[in-house]
């Protein structure tokens, strides 16, 4: 389902729903090889903020991605 627009809808829906929260911001985790989904948080808003030595199965690396979300801050086109 790549390109279809489905990862972005439910982001968003994430998002959205959390902008109604007491939540502030969004951390996730992605594997320092995967270009794609990392291309696809940027796109989202995401900026990496850290890195994870080891965080999958204990030799690759994950970036953390985070995003401030407030109500009156609008989503990403």
């Amino acid at each position: 389902f790549h390109r279809r627009g489905i990862g972005r809808t439910l982001l968003e829906a994430v998002e959205e729903h959390l902008c109604s929260s007491v939540v502030r911001s969004i951390r996730l985790e992605v594997a320092v090889d995967n270009l794609g989904a990392q291309n696809f948080y940027k796109r989202m808003g995401y900026g990496v903020a850290g890195r994870i030595p080891g965080y999958y199965a204990g030799f690759l690396d994950a970036f953390v991605m985070t995003k401030p979300i407030s109500e009156s801050q609008p989503l990403q086109p």
